[in-house]
């Protein structure tokens, strides 16, 4: 790679799944994490159940604006999600808590 390290991150969400004895929003979650953190991403994000895209997009918008300047993750998403704790419409944990974090952070 040019002698650089590449740090790549990786933001997916889990859709619910109607037949749950096939597959798992767990195995969902773990296994595809485990797939990009294994093809080199240095650490995955991820939705642990639906999200209204309206609020999705605003945490993802805040997200990459405190990404860009701090390129540490987790503090990233957790400035994000309280970002949307402040707003009267997002307050509910249902508009922010379902974002989490597998890898490493801050690298």
């Amino acid at each position: 790679m040019l002698g650089r390290e590449a740090h790549v991150l990786i933001v997916y969400a889990v859709p619910p799944r109607k037949h749950s004895s096939i597959i798992t929003s767990d195995s969902v979650y773990t296994g595809l994490s485990r797939a990009f953190l294994a093809a080199g991403a240095a650490c995955v994000i991820v939705t642990l159940w639906k999200i209204d895209d309206r609020s999705a997009c605003e945490l993802m918008t805040s997200f990459y604006r405190e990404y860009m300047a701090s390129r540490d993750a987790a503090v990233s998403l957790q400035l994000a999600m309280k970002t949307l704790q402040a707003k009267e419409n997002t307050r509910s944990p249902q508009h922010w808590a379902a974002f989490s974090i597998v890898g490493v952070t801050g690298v």
